[in-house]
């Protein structure tokens, strides 16, 4: 989960519905939300960020 959490932007913005990045860090480790919810996530600026993470999460087995 704090793998999870380390490469979310860190924000808060709250644009996933969560408020803030570690609840949901841990929602997407419980399959409770999906990562796309993280709109700046999926914006240019985090664009390796995003990759990365996908990537973890498809190699540990979740449905992203």
């Amino acid at each position: 989960m704090l793998g999870v959490y380390k490469l979310l932007p860190g924000k808060k913005c709250r644009e996933c519905g969560e408020p803030t990045c570690m609840v949901f860090a841990v929602k997407v480790v419980q399959e409770k939300a999906k990562i796309i919810q993280c709109k700046l996530l999926f914006s240019d600026n985090y664009r390796k960020k995003k990759e990365k993470l996908m990537e973890t999460l498809a190699e540990a087995g979740y449905n992203i």
